[in-house]
């Protein structure tokens, strides 16, 4: 405990440090250089009576600074600087912090302008700081995932709290199986709770089934390394799985790496339009997300907050990537570029399929969202002849379809028929009055407002149709938005062609 507070004062202390206006990162490479002159100096003398087993251990601590730069030292110490435990706004400055970001920002620049370093080179370094804490993360990741289950132990200790704890991680990520439930009962409550203490004061989330049933059970962010899971029933143990995902440090330092990397390009961009420098930024927007992908097998991995945040990060990019685009002249070798590095993102098509299927009949959730705006996004910056989506289509109905008009009409006259026969309770009284009438026949008291029933009507729409549409509605927006506004006839003519 004493080793990582002092671990964690130091950390603070060289963040502070870093933040200086008189950039000090020059002067950390000849302390660093010092550094290894005194640890070959000590390794020499520790070797001639040292056991070898203690030797080894000491070299590879040698070794690990060797290869250390001040780069390193900076990102360690930025950690305590950014958010880890948020997976919303993973890798942003901490409020009080925003401003010695911002200097960070600048001194890492002029430190990367002193080294003298070409533009290969230096987009080659932040790629390899990049991919070491990408890899950390996801390797942390797969190899500390846990599954737990309600029945796992015996039933005298079901209804005890167990904790849930994966050392070195920040955050947890608690996603329960599709099996999970939580039946209904008239008379009691079933209930699973998640709690950041062992006293199970501080609560981080309950699902609770009183009279109806809950069937499914979201995911849950525990802002820690550790939790404890309560289960509360009355007769019977439910059934709940669930699978931890552990979330390293490393992650919100790569998500403020790649950000810090993307506000880089875009200051870069406005600076120097030239096809060689649009050429290197778009090269290194596309490394990021083939990273991304690799580190983290994005197209495979299961749906989760956690998830959800790698693919807002990739929308990121993508956007940056479509500002680029923008300024750039039409090159082919830029566009190639773009077109064989966004070659990753077509799998996803798939997969925003099966969900827009599981979704279509409720409502939509913010991931499938996600996923259509970056197929969307993406496909509008490939070239033609590499685009998933050829053709738009507004249209919702084929020609067969024109013959069941009648058949709609008469179904929707239906409905309306129904809802007349209905009736409703009076909430003063409780007497059952005809739908039609608006006062109750024993009271007077007014019929209570109608709520009117959500319409999930799918027909003739797919995960395909949905990604046309949108790519359609930005094509004529960007297309309005070149029409001469002085030119009010024009813009009315296109606006009632539109709309009819």
């Amino acid at each position: 405990m004493e080793e990582k507070a002092v671990l964690l004062a130091l950390q603070r202390a060289l963040f502070t440090l870093c933040c200086q206006a008189e950039n000090p990162l020059p002067r950390f490479k000849q302390l660093l250089f010092e550094l290894k002159q005194h640890n070959d100096n000590t390794l020499i003398s520790k070797t001639v009576d040292s056991p070898e087993s203690e030797v080894k251990q000491e070299m590879e601590m040698k070794m690990e600074v060797k290869t250390r730069d001040p780069i390193d030292f900076v990102l360690s110490a930025v950690t305590q600087a950014i958010r880890l435990r948020d997976l919303e706004r993973l890798g942003e400055p901490l409020l009080e912090y925003e401003e010695n970001i911002e200097q960070l920002n600048e001194n890492l620049l002029a430190y990367a302008r002193e080294e003298g370093l070409s533009e290969t080179e230096l987009a080659a370094k932040w790629m390899e700081k990049l991919d070491h804490r990408l890899n950390n993360a996801a390797t942390f990741y797969r190899d500390n995932r846990m599954y737990r289950y309600s029945r796992e132990c015996d039933s005298k200790v079901r209804g005890y709290s167990r904790a849930i704890s994966v050392s070195g991680a920040c955050a947890l990520v608690i996603l329960f199986s599709k099996q999970s439930d939580l039946p209904s009962s008239q008379y009691s409550t079933h209930s699973v709770a998640i709690y950041s203490d062992e006293t199970c004061q501080s609560l981080v989330k309950i699902y609770s089934a009183g009279q109806a049933p809950k069937d499914v059970l979201l995911p849950a962010v525990v802002p820690s390394h550790e939790c404890w899971v309560k289960l509360s029933y009355p007769e019977i143990c439910p059934l709940v799985e669930l699978q931890v995902l552990p979330i390293h440090p490393d992650l919100g330092l790569s998500f403020w790496l790649i950000r810090f990397l993307l506000q880089s390009i875009a200051t870069k961009t406005l600076a120097d339009t030239t096809d060689i420098s649009m050429s290197q930024s778009i090269d290194m927007c596309v490394q990021m997300i083939q990273l991304l992908f690799q580190r983290w097998q994005l197209t495979t991995l299961q749906v989760s907050p956690l998830k959800q945040a790698l693919l807002s990060l990739v929308f990121q990019i993508l956007s940056t990537i479509d500002i680029i685009a923008k300024k750039r002249n039409d090159s082919e070798e830029i566009q190639m570029a773009i077109d064989n590095g966004l070659n990753v993102l077509k799998d996803f098509t798939s997969e925003a399929k099966d969900i827009f299927e599981l979704e279509s009949g409720s409502e939509v959730t913010t991931y499938f969202q996600l996923l259509v705006d970056i197929l969307v996004l993406a496909d509008k910056l490939r070239s033609s002849s590499c685009k998933q989506i050829t053709k738009v289509s507004f249209s919702l109905k084929g020609d067969d379809d024109d013959d069941d008009k009648d058949a709609e009409a008469a179904g929707d006259n239906g409905d309306e028929e129904d809802e007349a026969s209905k009736e409703w309770d009076c909430p003063i009284c409780t007497l059952k009055n005809p739908f039609v009438e608006d006062k109750c026949g024993l009271c007077g008291a007014s019929r209570p407002p109608i709520k009117a029933k959500a319409k999930h009507d799918t027909k003739g729409l797919s995960a395909n149709k949905v990604q046309q549409q949108l790519i359609g509605f930005s094509t004529a927006i960007q297309f309005f938005k070149s029409v001469d506004k002085s030119n009010a006839l024009v813009i009315e003519t296109l606006f009632k062609a539109a709309w009819n």
